[in-house]
């Protein structure tokens, strides 16, 4: 799949979030761009044996987050390629001044 590494079922990262990343790093890439299909969910559990709510998971994050779209009858898609970087602020303390 042109898109799509094998999962590392042996990472500390979960399944769908290396599914996840794959997309959104080929969207970055310009490997996927807006319009273009993306694997159907039976594909890519056929051809990396994994189960459907592992890629549906993926798939609803990726959605949820404007990138992928679902065409009922049609499959999935690029949806957009604004990829918003978050930065986590929660490791950060302020300094103390004495």
């Amino acid at each position: 799949m042109k898109c799509l590494n094998k999962p590392d079922k042996l990472s500390i990262i979960p399944i769908y979030q290396q599914i996840k990343d794959n997309i959104l790093n080929a969207v970055e890439d310009k490997k996927l761009r807006i319009g273009e299909s993306i694997p159907s969910i039976n594909k890519i559990c056929g051809e990396f044996n994994l189960s459907p709510g592992t890629v549906i998971r993926a798939y609803d994050e990726l959605r949820e987050m404007g990138i992928i779209s679902a065409k009922q009858g049609k499959g999935y898609f690029v949806a957009g390629t604004l990829i918003e970087k978050k930065t986590d602020f929660s490791a950060f303390r302020p300094h103390e001044c004495f």
